[in-house]
């Protein structure tokens, strides 16, 4: 799986906060976010937690037991993170966060970036194979699905889709469907409906 290195994604993550702290103080505290049963403070609040969190990690002792990655982190399953994989997690929600708000601000590019890498790299470890392109421009083109080898060229099936959509597709904020039906989802050829494979996040 393709990795930032840790600088990289910790200037990704402050330049995306400060998207999120200018949006969030434009935004009404009281309006309801797009997380289901969720205000903009509530929102608000949620972030700011992962954030403190993420600070208690860096100031605090180093961590102890077996260390957990991106799998688990996107299965939901506890575990011992290190500081970086931390930082890179933190990022993945302050970029999907902004989805979430009434109006989303336009994500930082790097920080988009890494975001749509590493979920597109966990969609391709979770459905290997090369019979199908999912390319998602300008952040990252993966092959994913078994069937036909293909020696040169496109594979048999492609799927093209924009970084947000892909973003709402992999936490479940779309559905496969929905996508398709806006346009918002061009597949062509055999095996290309990716919805057993979404979402990502659980």
């Amino acid at each position: 799986m393709r990795a930032a290195a840790y600088p990289e994604v910790r200037r990704a993550l402050e330049a995306q906060w400060a998207i999120l702290v200018s949006a969030f103080a434009h935004a009404d505290p009281a309006a309801a976010s797009r997380v289901p049963g969720w205000t903009v403070a509530d929102l608000e609040r949620h972030v700011s937690q992962t954030g403190q969190s993420l600070g208690i990690l860096a100031a605090g002792p180093p961590a102890q037991g077996a260390v957990t990655g991106v799998r688990e982190w996107a299965a939901a399953l506890p575990g011992t993170h290190r500081l970086a994989d931390a930082t890179l997690f933190r990022l993945g929600e302050a970029v999907v966060h902004g989805l979430d708000l009434p109006d989303p601000p336009v994500a930082d590019r790097n920080a988009q970036r890494i975001v749509v890498r590493v979920l597109a790299d966990l969609l391709a470890e979770r459905a290997p194979g090369r019979s199908v392109e999912l390319r998602i421009p300008p952040a990252a083109a993966v092959q994913l699905i078994e069937g036909p080898r293909h020696t040169r060229g496109t594979p048999p099936g492609v799927v093209e889709t924009n970084p947000d959509t892909f973003l709402r597709l992999a936490t479940g904020r779309q559905t496969w469907t929905e996508a398709v039906q806006q346009g918002l989802v061009r597949a062509s050829g055999e095996r290309t409906d990716l919805s057993p494979y979404l979402p990502l996040l659980r």
